[in-house]
């Protein structure tokens, strides 16, 4: 059996892991154990991902597209797609009423799963560099919140990006496989993940060999970039204050806003106060204008009040649909990058009554838990065998536009479940079956996975023909449909895709569309690397420079100045190869002058000596 890897596609970060020799390798990128999950599309039409794509940008922000994960899978007017307010490109609507992204530079709309192909195939080729071999098949993470249609819309991902997915695994049920590594004992665990896009609670009980989920709720719309926004908000408003300039809309300007709130977000993690400081923020007719502000944790703790009280549903909402007290529990893990804010951690705590826990490495606990179940299907580790829970209530709309449900939310998957309907009109020989998932009693409220047309019934006053309709959800929670008229023999049987979906068309067209691509996205790629390389050279170089205060031999100083002119040229040319040779050259001159300056600096103590 051929290489499985583990993938953990997040709103603002991914990563990629492996299992070797039994254990457990997150994959080292060349941007270290995560990558931005960010795309961007240059102005000279090449796609860049990751850190390249965050800075350039930087001056293109309508061509960059941020928090592609909450796109997937949802309608154009759903509040979750129009909120992503790390997107600073368009969203529009697709042809089945999907949300797609426009790019400019581009002149076309992108389908999300198109997007998020992008970064599977960065994190792909960056685990067959270090694998040194060929990866096709990976066991990926989702929110256990994740509906049908979004599952499906990440599936499609994949598939564009040349990989076969085995298995979708649910982020806490993917955490509980790395904390439950190796454990004998029994224990029953509530995995809290607050992550860049999501809210996900879980509680799942730990044995040996099994980890069976008990009940799962979330907030597909919580997630640390609300943090963000809040403070990109207060950022805003004060600037508006002093200048009355509104940078909203100036996508630059908010661009840099948004950046300097996620680290002030960061910092206030470990802090009491951080300054915030951006200068050449805006123009006015006075001339540029900056921004100076110091803020408070207290401060930021205040306005995040309302964010703070919507952790608690989930959480109510577990305990009650597993039937314990919190008292029951066993150990509260806090994972995902948003959960290292004080506030976050004392709420979780002040509503379990416990001491919330945060694993080593909590940002590494998904994608290793992921390659862990990657690992066993791949037979190089102890399989564990999980049991996990469909998040919300599937069902059909019967007469007078009530959903009636065939599968409830925290129904351990995979699952098969049968209901007998008949028709609604007296004579009619076909019915149309509309599959819903969500809470609310009313169709109409819920959100509509797809119509099933079922053909060929005998004609007879309503009520009397049979339509017995079966639910099955496999383990990667995606939900087959079938149905049957039992007099008859009539029936049909689909793998539903939401109304939203790509057809199997158009995943055709993105797949055989990254095949074209991705030489040039590689040789794009390369460049841009060479070329951030080559600047952090050329900065390191200028500040030995000024260090060594023209101490250096002449000799020296004039093949360096040398060296760095011819850099500075073939940074303005294609050619990647040239652009690392003159970096290594020039690296090499900053080491000599930097060698020189230490030994500079040490003569004297030898001298007292």
């Amino acid at each position: 059996m051929g290489r499985v890897v583990g993938i953990d596609l997040g709103t603002t970060s991914s990563a990629i892991a492996v299992v070797r020799g039994g254990e457990v390798i997150v994959i080292t990128t060349s941007e270290g154990k995560r990558l931005p999950s960010v795309v961007g599309f240059g102005r000279n039409g090449e796609r860049l991902t990751g850190r390249a794509a965050i800075e350039q940008g930087a001056t293109n922000p309508e061509n960059t597209v941020y928090g592609v994960k909450r796109l997937l899978g949802r309608p154009a007017g759903d509040a979750e797609a129009g909120g992503t307010s790390t997107s600073f490109s368009s969203l529009r609507s697709g042809p089945r009423g999907d949300a797609r992204v426009y790019i400019p530079v581009a002149g076309k709309l992108f389908s999300p799963p198109e997007i998020a192909a992008h970064i599977l195939s960065r994190l792909r080729d960056e685990a067959e560099a270090y694998l040194g071999e060929a990866v096709r098949e990976v066991v990926i993470s989702v929110p256990a919140y994740f509906g049908e249609p979004q599952r499906q819309a990440l599936k499609n991902a994949a598939t564009i990006a040349g990989l076969t997915v085995r298995q979708i695994i649910n982020e806490p049920t993917a955490v509980a496989l790395s904390y439950g590594s190796g454990q004998s004992h029994t224990s029953t665990v509530m995995v809290v993940d607050l992550g860049g896009g999501s809210y996900d609670v879980s509680i799942l009980d730990i044995r040996e060999g099994q980890i069976t989920v008990r009940a799962t709720s979330g907030d597909t719309h919580l997630g640390g970039t609300e943090w963000d926004s809040l403070i990109a908000g207060w950022i805003a408003a004060t600037f508006l204050r002093r200048y009355g300039i509104d940078l909203r809309r100036q996508p630059t300007a908010w661009q840099r806003v948004y950046e300097a709130a996620e680290d002030a977000k960061i910092a206030l993690s470990t802090d009491e106060e951080t300054v915030i400081d951006l200068p050449f923020l805006a123009a006015s007719a006075d001339g540029p204008r900056h921004l100076h502000l110091t803020l408070t944790r207290r401060q930021f703790e205040q306005m995040a009040a309302s964010l703070l009280e919507r952790l608690a549903a989930p959480v109510e909402s577990v305990l009650a649909d597993a039937g314990l007290a919190p008292s029951a529990l066993d150990a509260v893990l806090l994972v995902g990058g948003a959960t290292r804010m004080p506030m976050v951690r004392r709420q979780i705590e002040m509503l379990t009554g416990q001491t919330a826990e945060i694993p080593p490495q909590p940002d590494q606990a998904v994608v290793a838990g992921a390659a862990l179940q990657a690992g066993a299907l791949a037979g190089e580790v102890e399989e564990v065998r999980l049991r996990d829970v469909t998040p919300l209530t599937l069902g059909l709309e019967t007469v007078g536009g009530m959903m009636s449900p065939l599968i409830p939310r925290n129904t351990p998957v995979p699952v098969s479940r049968s209901q007998v309907f008949s028709t609604a009109e007296d004579g009619a020989t076909a019915v149309e079956i509309c599959v819903l998932q969500g809470e609310r009693p009313m169709a109409a409220d819920n959100e509509t996975l797809g119509i099933l047309r079922l053909e060929g019934i005998p004609a007879a006053p309503r009520g009397i023909p049979q339509i017995e309709v079966t639910f099955t959800i496999d383990e990667n929670g995606l939900l087959r449909v079938a149905a049957r008229e039992l007099l008859s023999g009539a029936g049909q049987t689909v793998f539903l895709a939401a109304t939203t979906s790509l057809t199997a068309q158009e995943v055709r067209q993105m797949v055989q569309e990254a095949e074209r691509c991705a030489a040039q996205d590689l040789v794009q790629r390369n460049l841009v690397e060479a070329r951030t390389a080559a600047r952090q050279v050329l900065y390191l170089v200028e500040r030995n420079l000024q260090r060594a205060n023209g101490e250096i031999p002449p000799p020296l100083a004039e093949r360096v100045m040398r060296q760095v002119r011819a850099l500075q040229q073939a940074l303005a040319g294609p050619d990647a190869t040239r652009i690392r040779h003159l970096t290594a050259e020039v690296q090499q001159a900053s080491s000599a002058i930097s060698s020189l300056i230490l030994l500079e600096h040490t003569r004297p103590s030898e001298r007292e000596q």
